[in-house]
């Protein structure tokens, strides 16, 4: 015998409305973080190993204060993340205690969701913005997960910066992802959001 179960009292008064914001994860730009189990240090990138980064975020603040999305590694060793910092989406990375950032061209708003993806096939590292390329170089990364920093959701490896604002969807892969797949990560107006 089969159950019927009221639609609407799974999702009140919601259920055909903006399906990212009913679960999505609300960040204070204060304290609020999640940190992955060191385990997974196993599996994150080091070196010159390829890797892609791809969130969903809709940020209250666009001001040079960074909305650290999530990262891993250890300051003054070798750090690797995404960011909002001076109103762009960028992969941060740091090697010892020298910077080499990627950048978006598209310009943040506030209240608005953006899909940011970061892939690096172990020579050329690209950014995307709504699944739309938008920058690429050919880094030298030096990226070493540290168990005092492990990988973290909400807040910059050092634990002083801050998301402010939602995030959702936030994944890592220890591959590059082709363009195709960062479309259906993205979706579309008529599909929806993909699936990671």
């Amino acid at each position: 015998m089969s159950n019927y179960y009221n639609r609407q009292w799974r999702l009140p008064n919601n259920e055909n409305k903006d399906k990212q914001s009913n679960y999505s994860m609300d960040f204070d730009g204060s304290n609020d973080k999640i940190i992955v189990d060191t385990s997974v240090n196993n599996v994150l990138t080091t070196g010159n190993e390829p890797f892609s980064f791809s969130i969903w975020f809709n940020v209250d603040s666009v001001s040079n204060n960074y909305n650290e999305f999530f990262g891993y590694g250890q300051p003054g060793v070798g750090l690797s993340g995404v960011r909002i910092y001076g109103g762009v989406f960028k992969h941060n990375s740091v090697s010892g205690i020298y910077g080499s950032d990627l950048n978006s061209t598209t310009v943040i708003q506030t209240g608005q969701w953006y899909h940011g993806a970061v892939t690096f096939d172990g020579t050329t590292r690209k950014i995307y913005v709504d699944g739309v390329l938008e920058n690429s170089d050919t880094p030298n990364l030096a990226i070493l997960p540290s168990a005092s920093y492990p990988l973290t959701i909400g807040v910059y490896p050092s634990r002083t910066k801050y998301t402010y604002g939602k995030i959702d969807a936030a994944c890592f892969f220890d591959y590059a992802l082709s363009q195709s797949q960062i479309t259906t990560l993205y979706g579309s107006s008529s599909t929806g959001i993909g699936n990671p």
